[in-house]
């Protein structure tokens, strides 16, 4: 069973990690599975949001509310901390057991057709025990698509690296090639999905934490450590609205000897 909670909230109480307070900036959950007691992971939703030619500054950190049963949400949060980005967000996610869901909306406040409009999710694995040792991108072959990010040759940045997902390669490459050195284009990975793994303590499993959307054009990781999602919403008309859907789920394999 996942549990969710308010970042902000969660450090205002003294609870959680010492290390967590630094990172109320933006708009952030706390996740927890009962399967993995004592990790704690960090849900950005959204890190930040950009345009084809640019990424926006960070988001202020937003006020969750709790609706009952498992789902959280914060309504019209502006998206940047630059007050010429005129544009809001709101989010919801649902826990269902062991899978939460969540959707992000846009809304373009401007004069302005915002072109290629996208919004980063970000889970970060720091506080998650070994989990943050064994973080994947699904950029292998058919047989085995899953490939640690360690091993993944990304010369041009050593912190946070994108690659397109294969089937979106396009849009992928006309937001990415704005993005500097963080730019991967070698590295294609063949879903829209990101995951991290440990040994089980309880028994030869595997335990996965993993990320995916049918809206994901990219994917990326850090040595944070991090997995990372670049959430595509097309373009935003002056006054018009576009939503993206995403989900976050835990699980149990057995484990398979090398």
């Amino acid at each position: 069973m996942i549990t969710i909670n308010s970042l902000s909230d969660v450090v205002a109480s003294g609870a959680g990690p010492e290390e967590l307070k630094p990172y109320t900036r933006v708009p952030s959950l706390i996740v927890e599975w009962d399967n993995a007691p004592g990790s704690v992971w960090v849900l950005r939703v959204c890190e930040y949001y950009g345009v084809r030619d640019c990424r926006w500054d960070y988001p202020e950190a937003a006020k969750w509310a709790s609706t009952g049963g498992g789902e959280m949400s914060y309504f019209d949060h502006p998206v940047s901390e630059d007050p010429s980005v005129r544009g809001t967000s709101s989010a919801t996610i649902r826990v269902d057991g062991d899978r939460l869901d969540y959707e992000v909306t846009l809304h373009n406040n401007s004069s302005d057709t915002w072109e290629d409009a996208w919004g980063w999710i970000c889970l970060v694995h720091r506080w998650a025990g070994s989990f943050q040792a064994n973080c994947e991108l699904p950029a292998g072959d058919e047989t085995g698509p899953w490939t640690p990010c360690v091993s993944l040759p990304a010369p041009k940045e050593r912190w946070l690296k994108w690659c397109p997902v294969l089937q979106h390669s396009q849009i992928a490459e006309r937001i990415g090639r704005n993005q500097a050195h963080m730019w991967q284009p070698h590295i294609e990975a063949r879903m829209g999905a990101v995951r991290a793994w440990r040994m089980s303590l309880n028994g030869p499993m595997q335990q996965f934490v993993e990320m995916s959307s049918p809206n994901a054009i990219i994917v990326g990781w850090s040595h944070w450590p991090c997995t990372d999602m670049g959430l595509y919403f097309g373009d935003i008309e002056p006054g018009q609205s576009e939503v993206v859907r995403a989900t976050l789920g835990f699980h149990e394999e057995r484990y398979q000897p090398i």
